[in-house]
């Protein structure tokens, strides 16, 4: 009733309005709510001129001109954690049925992907369903996970894609479209150069728009140069560019994504296997943007970082059916997983890659992933598994007549063989695989077989000058060409022979020798393996400190990469405290 003697004023026109407003709000004390608000120049009128209002205000934009100019200060709403979210189902469905079905009731939070409207119509969907299992209340919203559909309200309040589109409406068409395409991206993150290639544009004109999504909330930055959005918002943009950009350039859009982690990850595999080789790799589509790197550690950090989205595009790219650079990105990921002691995801990987390799009628890319499949199934101890690997790469070779990959295929066989300890068949494989290398002037190769045989020498006929005179001829030849990670295999099997030959010390030196060159590598694996020998090779000099501490050691690498081989680790300790 007070606010009747303006009324006429408020009749007299929307300019005047704003004015009142603030004359009736000065002197009280308030707290005025400005909801989804869409720019500054939308709030600066609303704001009341007293001290005795406080002002909250929602927007899917970052406002900083209210920053600058009026002194606001920023309340950044995140994702819900896992407890809150799990309170909203325990309100909304009471606690029995949650405790009921725990872990459905955490399959629920995760296809909502912690969003608090997205959970808020899933436990509705639920709540109106009271007698199904919250395990198919989970079933049903996966049926429906590749859309929204699952997600729809009564009105545009309760309809996530009305929400997300109030967002979406608010940025320019560039970077609208930088959106649209970022959900043809399948990783987990987005990198700006991944973010350019999609598209077609440099990193240096695609960072305003990754600005532009970020204040609208529809990007959020993970890390310099690093973007990301929760999944129901990559589903979201995924279905724009279905709806919006015509398919041929949603395809010509992964084409250059696709270009642009090839050739990067070739140009990084590179530092870290330079001595590989050769391979052709697919035709790009236009001129794709690539990384180059300075060095060994630059590309490796480059991997460490992108291994999850990598792994993820070679699956993608077969099931898109980019063939060929599914096949070329699992071999240029090959240095790196094993390093790593990826071994799992590198069976998965060659898998896919062999497939796809099929597929396309590739047949040196079906004998490359079937021989480094059958290496990471060695690495595992999947032994029988590993050797028939071994053996089809090797009839693919065969069928194929490439000398050297007969060679490196019946290397990968002896490998097995030995792991198998039937030495005797392991050392007439790696010596077919030396006379091919030999014949065919791979220096390489050929070191990589010698160094083999002086490890049979050794280990399988105890004739340990034998060994040391292979090992040091492999040796020479890969430092002539500066392998550094078949280096530092020659000086652990040298340093196996002096063992042998009862020269404890040199022995030692030899393993240190390689555990520096695996540690400059990253070889992770590799380095718990000389750090076990060198315990061993205190424990035979009866220094029981100093064995302990280097398999202790060796233990920690072991359990990290979770390997078989850490309980014979674990047991020598155990001897030792005993």
């Amino acid at each position: 009733m007070r606010c009747r003697p303006h009324l006429a004023a408020f009749r007299s026109g929307r300019r005047h309005r704003p004015a009142l407003y603030r004359t009736l709000v000065a002197d009280r004390r308030l707290l005025i709510v400005l909801d989804n608000a869409r720019t500054a120049e939308q709030v600066r009128p609303l704001l009341p001129g007293g001290r005795g209002c406080r002002v909250v205000v929602t927007s899917r934009n970052r406002l900083p001109g209210l920053l600058a100019s009026e002194g606001a200060r920023t309340v950044s709403l995140d994702l819900m954690d896992w407890e809150q979210a799990h309170s909203l189902l325990v309100g909304a469905l009471g606690a029995e049925r949650i405790a009921a079905e725990p872990l459905a009731a955490e399959s629920l939070i995760a296809l909502s992907a912690r969003l608090p409207l997205a959970l808020s119509l899933v436990a509705a969907h639920a709540a109106a369903h009271p007698t199904w299992p919250l395990e198919t209340v989970a079933l049903d919203l996966r049926r429906t996970r590749q859309g929204l559909d699952a997600f729809t309200g009564e009105d545009q309040m309760t309809d996530l894609r009305a929400v997300f589109s109030w967002s979406y409406q608010l940025v320019t068409g560039s970077s609208a479209r930088v959106f649209r395409l970022s959900g043809l991206h399948p990783g987990p993150d987005l990198p700006v150069a991944a973010a350019a290639a999609l598209a077609g544009t440099t990193p240096e004109r695609v960072r305003p728009a990754l600005a532009e999504l970020e204040r609208a909330h529809l990007i959020s930055q993970l890390a310099p140069e690093r973007y990301a959005s929760h999944d129901l918002l990559r589903v979201y943009a995924g279905e724009l560019a279905g709806s919006i950009d015509k398919e041929k350039e949603c395809r010509q859009a992964l084409w250059r994504l696709f270009d642009h982690y090839l050739r990067t990850a070739d140009a990084g595999d590179q530092w870290l296997r330079p001595h590989r080789d050769p391979a052709v790799l697919p035709d790009p589509a236009g001129s794709p943007y690539v990384l180059s790197f300075g060095g060994y550690q630059e590309a490796f950090d480059w991997f460490e970082a992108e291994h999850p989205n990598l792994v993820v595009l070679i699956e993608h790219a077969a099931r898109e059916g980019f063939d060929s650079h599914a096949t070329h990105l699992a071999r240029t990921i090959t240095g790196f997983l094993e390093r790593r002691g990826l071994w799992n995801t590198w069976v998965d990987v060659m898998w896919t890659a062999a497939q796809a390799s099929q597929r396309s009628g590739d047949l040196q890319g079906q004998v490359m992933a079937h021989r480094y499949r059958a290496h990471a199934l060695a690495r595992q101890g999947r032994l029988d598994e590993a050797l028939s690997e071994s053996e089809t790469a090797l009839d693919l070779a065969v069928r194929s007549g490439d000398q050297v990959a007969q060679a490196w295929c019946q290397r990968v066989v002896a490998f097995v063989l030995a792991q198998q300890e039937r030495l005797k068949e392991s050392y007439d494989h790696d010596l077919i695989a030396s006379e091919l290398f030999k014949a065919s002037g791979h220096r390489t190769g050929q070191a990589l077989a010698l160094n083999s045989l002086g490890w049979l020498h050794a280990s399988t006929f105890a004739e340990y000058d034998q060994s040391v005179e292979y090992c040091t001829q492999a040796q020479r030849l890969y430092q002539e060409v500066d392998h550094k990670l078949g280096e530092a295999a020659t000086w652990d099997h040298l340093g196996y022979a002096q063992r042998g030959l009862g020269n404890q010390a040199e022995a030692a030196r030899c393993y240190r020798k390689a555990l520096e060159l695996y540690q400059e590598l990253n070889d992770r694996y590799y380095q718990a393996l000389m750090l076990q020998n060198l315990g061993d090779v205190d424990h035979e000099l009866g220094d029981l400190e100093a064995a302990g501490g280097w398999w202790e050691l060796a233990l920690d690498l072991l359990t990290e990469l979770n390997h078989p081989s850490a309980e014979t680790v674990a047991s020598k300790l155990r001897s030792i405290d005993s």
